[in-house]
């Protein structure tokens, strides 16, 4: 269960990035930018407080950057083309059975 604490921190990140999105866009930062600063805000945000597992807010920073079309997907997914992930992903299975 989530402390009050972290449901208040929670509350307060969302509105953060809430913000952030309402933000006008203006003319060196269109609306492409604002939407990815408000996501950089909520995964910063989550990730710092820890009020989310880090693997539920990266998921979710993957995910939202889809839904926003922040980037197009094989952009987003283009770190896991790399064999390195895959091996410290392999690693990390051997690691914690």
């Amino acid at each position: 269960m989530v402390s009050r604490t972290k449901g208040l921190a929670a509350i307060l990140i969302l509105i953060s990035a809430a913000i952030v999105y309402a933000i006008p866009p203006t003319g060196s930062l269109g609306k492409e930018g604002i939407r990815a600063a408000s996501l950089v805000v909520f995964a910063i945000g989550f990730w710092a407080t820890g009020v989310l597992p880090e693997h539920h807010t990266a998921l979710l920073f993957l995910l939202l950057s889809l839904i926003c079309k922040v980037a197009p997907a094989n952009v987003v997914f283009s770190g896991f083309h790399s064999s390195a992930v895959w091996l410290v992903f392999g690693g990390l299975v051997l690691q914690y059975p």
